[in-house]
């Protein structure tokens, strides 16, 4: 897969980026793609993170008009308690 660097990506005008996320047992990479297609990046992980026995455990996730940052927190969060 090519790498994407910041020059690669397009601007888009500064503001707060707002994302919805309803999701009913998924993994969290699952919920990590939908997190980043709605944020507009890509998350970069190294080729065995999704493996890991913390990201193997299902979680609902309902997050309604939320920046994307917060709801980012509230993913890892949700991780890192599993």
């Amino acid at each position: 897969m090519p790498r994407t660097f910041a020059q690669d990506v397009p601007t888009t005008q500064p503001g707060t980026t707002i994302v919805n996320i309803h999701m009913h047992q998924a993994v969290a990479e699952d919920v990590f793609h939908e997190l980043a297609k709605q944020g507009g990046v890509r998350f970069f992980t190294d080729g065995n993170m999704w493996d890991q026995d913390s990201m193997q455990s299902p979680m609902d996730i309902d997050l309604t008009n939320r920046s994307f940052w917060s709801a980012t927190l509230e993913v890892c969060s949700n991780c890192l308690a599993s």
